[in-house]
């Protein structure tokens, strides 16, 4: 049903239950492949001043590593692709939804504001 599975993750507590609603869907999904993605937001306009200046992708960080090492944990059988690259999100989730042949998105949402869903 949907073999290719991009999955954004903010690499913060919002992860946990993003990663599991994933695993509890691999199965009946057919999830056959998941790409596992951090952007370091370089967009001109909302991203930070300072990822604007950086040339590479930062550092992967150890969050990212714990989220493969325990999708690989959970899902035998699964090409898990981890990727942290920089650059506006939105075109980097073009990108790698046609570079991958991706068959479904999964992503969170921005935490609550002022009472008001972000």
């Amino acid at each position: 049903m949907f073999s290719t599975v991009l999955v954004m993750l903010a690499l913060d507590e919002r992860d946990d239950s993003l990663l599991e609603a994933v695993v509890a869907s691999a199965e009946s999904f057919a999830i056959r492949k998941l790409v596992v993605v951090h952007v370091h937001n370089a967009d001109p306009v909302a991203g930070p001043v300072a990822d604007l200046v950086q040339s590479t992708s930062p550092e992967r960080p150890a969050v990212l590593d714990a989220a493969e090492a325990r999708l690989r944990d959970a899902l035998s059988g699964v090409e898990i692709v981890v990727d942290n690259p920089t650059g506006p999100p939105e075109a980097v989730l073009n990108r790698l939804t046609e570079e991958h042949d991706v068959d479904l998105v999964v992503m969170g949402r921005h935490s609550a504001e002022n009472g008001k869903a972000g």
